[in-house]
């Protein structure tokens, strides 16, 4: 019996296509969407097949003046829990529209475990590592933070506080405000003392007079 040679190379390729796509299945290509929210926002959703994989990206330029980016805690206290939905729906009826928002630190008790600052105000201290910032004009940063908080006397005689609405540990002096709500937590074994800022806020920088009460 003869073979023709025209006849025998379809079917050799056709066997190895096969087991070719059998071993090496065929790659599903990624989805990228793009979506126009406002001008200078865009939202990015990329879905990736193989991966099994959901990308969401809101890119924003931080150059529009019309845009800002600004940090919120849940049912703003500490501790408290809220969902971002929730906290976007809050805001969203005062005098500016949300365009979105995301989980920006892991959280510890309701509270998060990094540095929090809202319109100036330290609501809790670093912890000594990378947190990220935006200015006033809007221009970030990502960087460690540190305080240098202290409280003197009338006599100049100064003590150092190490942490801004952290947890409490022995040996250590831990400033509350009014951010915590009117338990500070602290062990028995510690001693609290109520100051009075007589209406004022910690600032950011510079001093403030408080008396013992």
């Amino acid at each position: 019996m003869r073979f023709r040679h025209n006849n025998l190379i379809p079917a050799v390729i056709l066997v190895l296509l096969i087991i070719i796509g059998a071993v090496f299945p065929l790659q599903a290509e990624r989805i990228v969407t793009e979506t126009s929210i406002v001008p200078g926002c865009r939202h990015i959703k990329i879905i990736d097949p193989d991966k099994q994989l959901g990308i969401y990206v809101l890119k924003t330029d931080l150059r529009n003046d019309s845009i800002k980016v600004f940090p919120v805690i849940g049912q703003d206290a500490f501790p408290g829990r809220e969902t971002i939905r929730f906290m976007s729906l809050r805001y969203d009826q005062k005098d500016f529209r949300i365009l979105g928002g995301v989980n920006a630190d892991f959280w510890y008790v309701a509270a998060p475990i990094g540095m929090m600052v809202l319109k100036g105000r330290i609501l809790r201290s670093p912890n000594f590592k990378s947190s990220i910032a935006f200015s006033e004009s809007n221009e970030p940063v990502i960087d460690v933070f540190s305080t240098d908080l202290l409280f003197k006397d009338q006599s100049d005689l100064r003590f150092h506080v190490d942490s801004i609405n952290r947890f409490h540990d022995q040996g250590t002096i831990t400033l509350y405000t009014d951010i915590h709500g009117e338990r500070t937590r602290v062990r028995s074994s510690g001693r609290e003392i109520l100051l009075d800022p007589h209406g004022r806020s910690v600032p950011t920088f510079g001093e403030i007079p408080v008396t013992v009460d």
